[in-house]
């Protein structure tokens, strides 16, 4: 079985969840700033995006009962924040111990899926729950298949440029017309 197999079940996506509440306090989203107020009344909804090359989408179907979810990429709060969009961006943060139940692997960035298995054999991480950690903090990318609500959310804000995302207001309390919208990194 490969560590991306174990991790899809049900409770490795929690224990997935787990490591990340254990080791990050946020988790951050970059959404193209056209998108700030359908974010600030609905929240970060999940969408479609494509699998990866190396990915094996039957794999992740058969996981999620034949279908392939829609998802909300998130990364580490390591500012700027590279996104897929083009134009101005606006960052969000999430506290990860408000992250939705379950949490995978981003299966749409190319060199997810065989990275755990790989830190397995040169026995860099001796557990899948270890590779799981080691691969998001290299390559920086998890998924969640839940809506994570608005009043879960912060912003980056003029007021306060700090990178730490627990100096940012939350984003209902946030003058919109004061929220950072920086040009987006394409990745």
């Amino acid at each position: 079985m490969t560590v991306n197999k174990e991790l899809l079940s049900l409770s490795g996506r929690r224990r997935a969840r787990a490591a990340l509440v254990a080791s990050f306090r946020y988790l951050v989203h970059s959404s193209a700033a056209t998108n700030l107020e359908s974010i600030r009344a609905h929240g970060l909804l999940p969408r479609p995006k494509e699998f990866a090359a190396d990915v094996e989408p039957a794999v992740v179907t058969k996981a999620f009962d034949g279908i392939r979810p829609d998802i909300v990429c998130l990364t580490t709060p390591i500012l700027p924040v590279q996104g897929s969009h083009e134009g101005p961006s606006v960052v969000f943060a999430i506290r990860t111990d408000d992250l939705p139940a379950t949490v995978c692997l981003d299966w749409s960035y190319a060199g997810t899926w065989g990275w755990p298995d790989r830190l397995l054999r040169q026995r860099t991480c001796t557990t899948s729950d270890q590779a799981f950690l080691e691969t998001f903090r290299e390559l920086r990318s998890v998924v969640v298949l839940e809506i994570i609500p608005p009043n879960k959310l912060r912003v980056r804000h003029t007021a306060s440029m700090a990178e730490d995302p627990s100096e940012w207001p939350c984003l209902l309390n946030a003058e919109p017309s004061a929220v950072f919208r920086s040009n987006a990194l394409v990745i």
